[in-house]
């Protein structure tokens, strides 16, 4: 939801996976996180991040800031 990639197959939030289960939580935050660069994933409105130990840029630019400034929960990808 946060950080979704529209091209990308794999859903930005947990909810949507069937069957949803341990295995296929681990799977798709590793995915997301290594194939695709995205340390945010939501699970309906509770946000799930995964601490990169690493700075990721234009991830918390001014911009992207600004974009979502104001905006309601699942607005934005």
């Amino acid at each position: 939801m946060w950080t979704s990639n529209p091209s990308s197959d794999l859903p930005s939030d947990l909810l949507s996976l069937e069957p949803l289960n341990e295995e296929r939580i681990c799977e798709l935050l590793s995915r997301r996180f290594n194939d695709e660069h995205h340390p945010y994933t939501s699970a309906g409105s509770i946000l799930v991040s995964i601490n990169p130990f690493s700075w990721k840029r234009g991830l918390y630019s001014p911009e992207l800031a600004q974009q979502y400034r104001g905006k309601k929960l699942g607005e934005l990808p």
